[in-house]
């Protein structure tokens, strides 16, 4: 799991003088903005700007490379469930995002189980959208570069082998929005881990680590019948790649042929 650190904060001034900046870089595109500090951490910052009577929200990175990640996870899970991008400002390390109206999210089993429907569509959309981008010759050179800076695999057949995962699903950026799961705060996307990952990061996040145990056949069910039928991976391959990526834990044996998912039950 990843480990939620209590970052420092900026100072005032610190905070007052990228605004500044922030504002005169965002006036030529938006005009007169008006930024309202949400968060002002010093690896990020994250403000809710208003401008032309529409609100939007600026995230500025203090890292390159962490702006660069959060900005090809939505690229890559793009037409999912997740803020829309809506420019990029790569010399300034800002993203422009769509601002969602939703509701927080609380630490129970009905939010996981959305949540874990909704994790699946996420995942095959990404996939679906690297497959995509990954066909023109002209952009594998740039996939590659910023593949390998998010810790992909640095070997010939990566193509063959290209997993991601989302990173910190934590509840606070899980948020519902007319009922439906919404995915938010993406930095921590990478190529270092896989799906496997977030599920177990959703899952124990969300409802702790003897819930997911109690519940796990069904969770691994839910999740793997939420899948298109195009990305279903093999029944038996899948539920034992839980166990052994996720609960390495779990000593006893509790994935058996008789406890596997089977076709039409969730």
């Amino acid at each position: 799991m990843l480990k939620h650190i209590n970052l420092p904060e900026l100072n005032l001034n610190e905070v007052a003088n990228l605004e500044t900046k922030i504002r005169v870089r965002l006036s030529q595109d938006y005009g007169l903005v008006e930024l309202d500090c949400l968060s002002k951490s010093v690896k990020s910052q994250v403000w809710l700007m208003k401008a032309k009577k529409q609100k939007l929200i600026i995230k500025r990175h203090s890292s390159s490379v962490n702006y660069f990640s959060e900005k090809f996870a939505y690229l890559v899970l793009d037409g999912g469930n997740i803020p829309f991008l809506m420019k990029t400002y790569d010399e300034e390390n800002i993203l422009v995002l769509q601002f969602l109206q939703g509701s927080k999210t609380n630490h129970d089993l009905d939010i996981c189980y959305k949540a874990t429907k909704q994790l699946a569509k996420l995942h095959s959309t990404g996939y679906r959208n690297i497959i995509e981008m990954t066909k023109d010759e002209e952009n594998l050179p740039h996939f590659y570069k910023i593949y390998t800076m998010l810790g992909g695999d640095n070997n010939n057949s990566y193509l063959n082998k290209i997993r991601f995962s989302i990173g910190d699903l934590k509840p606070e950026h899980i948020i519902m929005v007319s009922n439906e799961i919404y995915f938010i705060d993406l930095e921590t996307f990478s190529f270092s881990l896989n799906e496997c990952f977030d599920l177990s990061s959703l899952w124990i996040n969300t409802i702790g680590i003897d819930n997911t145990k109690n519940n796990l056949r069904d969770l691994i069910s839910l999740y793997f019948f939420s899948l298109p039928n195009s990305d279903k991976l093999d029944k038996r391959n899948f539920c034992l790649k839980i166990k052994y990526e996720i609960f390495p834990f779990f000593k006893e044996n509790w994935v058996s042929e008789s406890k596997l998912p089977s076709e039409g039950k969730t």
